[in-house]
């Protein structure tokens, strides 16, 4: 069945920044919020799914190295009582 919608911006950045089209997305999304059938990988192939990981990975160098103390439980709490 098809069925024509105004999307809103603010999909179409979330489908665009995952790297899938916008049907694709939206696909998805129904598929997740009405439980019709289990989740099912986007990738149709094992070339699409690498193609997918070196997208999303493509500025990791840039990612600043942090120290250990960065990770413990008192850094992340260290704002509370």
């Amino acid at each position: 069945m098809q069925v024509t919608v105004d999307i809103p911006d603010q999909v179409v950045v979330k489908a665009a920044a995952l790297g899938i089209s916008i049907e694709e997305y939206v696909r998805e999304v129904l598929i997740r919020e009405t439980g019709s059938h289990p989740r099912v990988s986007r990738f149709s192939t094992p070339q699409e799914s690498r193609a997918w990981l070196e997208k999303l990975a493509q500025f990791s160098d840039q990612i600043p190295q942090l120290p250990d103390e960065a990770f413990t439980r008192e850094s992340f709490y260290q704002d509370h009582d």
